[in-house]
């Protein structure tokens, strides 16, 4: 396959020794906070308001189902804002 490596990572691996191919480990999904988790899905919106478009242009999807796709990913953004919110009322000043 085109630009992946040669060999297997471990889960500790950040960047491929052998050919600079950029890997991701495999992590626990406990181990993402909820403010990685909120921008996560705030990358997908944008993907996926790019993407919609084109694929209703191109027949590929109904309009009303790339509405009804957003507004489900914008209310997970909202969950995730307002967990972020909460969390950030409980922390230290100084940090």
């Amino acid at each position: 396959m085109a630009g992946s490596c040669c060999h297997e990572h471990t889960a500790a691996d950040q960047r491929c020794h052998r050919s600079g191919v950029e890997t991701y480990a495999v992590l626990d999904l406990r181990s993402f906070t909820n403010r990685q988790k909120l921008q996560a899905i705030r990358r997908e919106i944008k993907v996926r308001k790019w993407l919609y478009p084109r694929w209703i242009a191109q027949g590929k999807m109904r309009e009303g189902h790339a509405e009804y796709e957003l507004a489900i990913m914008y209310e997970i953004a909202n969950d995730y804002g307002r967990l972020v919110e909460k969390e950030q009322s409980f922390e230290p000043a100084g940090k």
